[in-house]
């Protein structure tokens, strides 16, 4: 895979992270909006925010491994695998055990994370090999603009993802 395609993969986590959270949070005010009409069971509503909050902040770190691999930045391995493995820790044990017997999962829905997940965990051996070749580079071998994009990236999902959570609070 070229440096161009690495880079676009990154690009794309980084954008998607935004749609991610948004589509979590439009879940969240639909829970919020029919549970005002039919109260939902306490354990289902607490099952309901934990997702969203799991979602959002899972996509928050995908946004991380996608800028900073678009960035080239090596820190893009170490953020890709825990993003990798924090995925799959949702899909096989969180999700089934904690959050399905209270609010179950559109099967639809569940299959395109399994997906996904398969997908992001696909680039993120890719990122590896990557490293391993010396594609990626050091935080401190960065150019400036870069170093600030990253950081600015980081600062910008991580503001999103509280703004929307503090928006979910009305309800």
């Amino acid at each position: 895979m070229t440096v161009l395609a690495l880079q676009a993969a990154g690009l794309f986590y980084f954008i998607t992270a935004f749609l991610a959270m948004r589509a979590a949070a439009t879940g969240g005010l639909i829970d919020t909006i029919l549970g005002a009409l039919s109260p939902a069971e306490p354990a289902e509503a607490r099952a309901q925010t934990r997702r969203r909050r799991w979602l959002t902040w899972g996509a928050v770190l995908n946004g991380w491994a996608g800028a900073a691999l678009a960035l080239r930045w090596d820190g893009a391995v170490l953020l890709m695998a825990v993003a990798a493995a924090a995925q799959w820790l949702y899909l096989l044990d969180i999700a089934p055990r904690h959050l399905d017997p209270y609010d179950p999962p559109d099967p639809a829905g569940r299959r395109s994370t399994r997906n996904a997940a398969l997908g992001f965990t696909g680039i993120s051996v890719v990122a590896i090999m990557a490293f391993m070749q010396d594609l990626l580079v050091p935080f401190g071998l960065l150019i400036v603009p870069l170093r600030f994009a990253a950081i600015g990236s980081g600062i910008l999902l991580a503001g999103y993802a509280f703004k929307l959570e503090r928006q979910s609070r009305f309800g």
